[in-house]
């Protein structure tokens, strides 16, 4: 992951694209191994599958910056800078939210996939990959911004 930028260095858009493209990857790294590892705990011991965490320090100062690098660009004057200003924000912003989602209520979720399919073991992992399968979304969602 890059430096952090201070909020009012100007981001040049072929960088913000790299960067926000690097956010995504990395955060669809961290999830690829922890979020099937928190499932196959829910399967043998309920306490404690669901402490999950994504987000650290540096990856959260990287992602401010990207906001506000994001949000300078969607000020610009000229229409496409704008858009992908606010097209950067948009997506990170969506990315930490769902990322959050899966953070502070993956026990909620895991109760509701598990009382839909009652008895089936394999609801959580469907054909080998987690039924919130963020990870592959956030790597898909990242290669289009690189």
């Amino acid at each position: 992951m890059t430096r952090a930028a201070v909020a009012s260095d100007p981001v040049e858009p072929a960088a913000l694209v790299a960067r926000v493209g690097a956010l995504l990857g990395e955060l669809a790294r961290r999830l690829e191994p922890a979020l099937p590892e928190a499932l196959d705990r829910a399967l043998r011991a309920w306490d404690g599958f669901d402490a999950l965490a994504v987000v650290d320090g540096p990856l959260h100062a990287e992602a401010e910056a990207l906001l506000a690098a994001a949000g300078a660009l969607a000020e610009a004057e000229d229409e496409r800078s704008r858009a992908l200003g606010l097209a950067a924000r948009e997506t990170v912003a969506a990315a930490l939210g769902l990322v959050a989602l899966v953070e502070r209520r993956l026990a909620t979720l895991v109760r509701l996939r598990l009382r839909a399919h009652p008895g089936d073991r394999q609801a959580l992992v469907p054909s080998g990959r987690p039924f919130l399968d963020v990870a592959a979304a956030l790597a898909e969602a990242s290669r289009a911004w690189r």
